[in-house]
């Protein structure tokens, strides 16, 4: 999310969705296989898609 500073109140823009798997290998071959879906960014332990979302696994989410 991109924080904007507007009449002194912050806000956030959405920027995409992060979905959060357990099993990195089969939601890439889902999205990338059946989905047709392209990669952005690769980083490992996160991957970006073209179409504003993202995959990282469960067990580096911060939230879990």
């Amino acid at each position: 999310m991109e924080e904007i500073k507007a009449e002194g109140v912050w806000h956030m823009k959405y920027c995409g969705t992060l979905i959060s798997v357990s099993d990195m290998t089969r939601a890439r071959n889902f999205y990338e296989q059946v989905m047709e879906q392209k990669v952005m960014l690769d980083l490992g332990v996160h991957v970006s898609f073209e179409n504003a979302f993202s995959l990282l696994p469960r067990s580096a989410d911060p939230l879990r």
